[in-house]
């Protein structure tokens, strides 16, 4: 019998892996199977993008998968496999995102604030406003005045 060629056997080894649950998957990949992580990332990529979308914008959402899948990675070698892959995947994927979303609020400036401390010009125009806002209030007549109050102070709706 002929010995498979290099292309040939990994053709083979693919469409086997193709095959194999999501589990296995992860117990191969696990020691240290590339192809079998590879396979999963195939399978499961596209919805870790969705979800990852409803969460930060286009580009941003790849990268989180991006560092998803790597954190997935290290993750199998390290822990072993998971109950069950593709909640677990998904879950990486999701902290991965949040955490992409916190790092950029993390980097907005604060309007001029030193660690969120309001100085003594902010503090002054804050109660400018307030003291607006309040005049504004008592120059409604009663009803309106009532209405707003009730809507804004105490959650009654509209009605």
């Amino acid at each position: 019998m002929e010995p498979l060629s290099a292309s040939a056997a990994r053709i083979g080894g693919i469409s086997l892996l193709r095959l194999q649950s999501d589990e296995r998957l992860a117990e191969l990949a696990s020691a240290g199977r590339d192809e079998a992580f590879e396979m999963l990332v195939r399978r499961y990529r596209r919805g870790l993008v969705r979800s990852c979308r409803r969460i930060l914008p286009g580009d941003r959402a790849e990268d989180a998968v991006q560092q998803a899948l790597l954190d997935a990675h290290r993750a199998l070698r390290r822990n072993g496999v998971p109950r069950s892959v593709r909640p677990w995947l998904n879950r990486i994927a999701v902290n991965a995102a949040l955490r992409e979303l916190r790092h950029e609020q993390d980097t907005v400036p604060l309007d001029d604030e030193p660690d969120g401390v309001e100085g003594p010009e902010q503090a002054h125009e804050r109660r400018e406003r307030i003291g607006l806002i309040v005049a504004a209030i008592h120059a409604l007549p009663r009803r309106q005045r009532r209405a707003f109050v009730l809507r804004e102070l105490e959650g009654r709706s509209h009605d």
